[in-house]
């Protein structure tokens, strides 16, 4: 006579068994931002490179686009010598295509990496933001992964242990 299983034991590891499923969701959401957080880090860090070389030129507010529900947001442009286009966004967000256009042809001083990068002379790093949100992904990641395998192997040893009781009571 075989051991009978209960729906309560059913239940159980199907509990795990989603609880598994939602750890690995969470996992995937946290190492998209673990991966976001950390591409800005480096971003901010050669921000502070091209600022720190220092090599500088004039920009010009050559377009106006619409930047989210009812937004206008501003672009500079600088072509050096060889040819490289230099462009970014400048500015606050306007309300008004109007406002925003007031602005073409505006001269604005950049910094220039010489490869197509360049930021704003006013700019100012969040290095330390952006580093302390990798962190935090990342400490979150591992600790979901020890979740995971922990999950894992309890579900594992309980389906192993209810396969060895049903096979020595045959």
């Amino acid at each position: 006579m075989g051991v009978k299983t209960t729906s309560y034991s059913r239940t159980r590891t199907a509990s795990k068994t989603t609880f598994l499923v939602l750890l690995c969701v969470f996992f995937v959401v946290l190492f998209a931002f673990a991966y976001l957080f950390l591409s800005g880090y480096f971003r901010e860090k050669y921000r502070m490179k091209i600022k720190e070389n220092g090599v500088t030129a004039t920009a010009e507010i050559y377009a106006v686009s619409p930047s989210g529900h009812s937004t206008f947001q501003c672009y500079y442009q600088y072509i050096d010598e060889n040819g490289i286009k230099y462009w970014s966004v400048w500015g606050p967000l306007y309300t008004s295509r109007e406002e925003a256009e007031k602005n073409l042809g505006k001269q604005v001083e950049i910094y220039i990496d010489g490869k197509g990068e360049s930021i704003l002379t006013d700019w100012e790093p969040s290095v330390g933001r952006v580093l302390a949100f990798s962190i935090v992904s990342i400490v979150l990641l591992c600790a979901d992964t020890v979740g995971i395998v922990i999950t894992s192997v309890k579900i594992h040893k309980e389906r192993k242990h209810k396969n060895g009781i049903k096979e020595n009571s045959v």
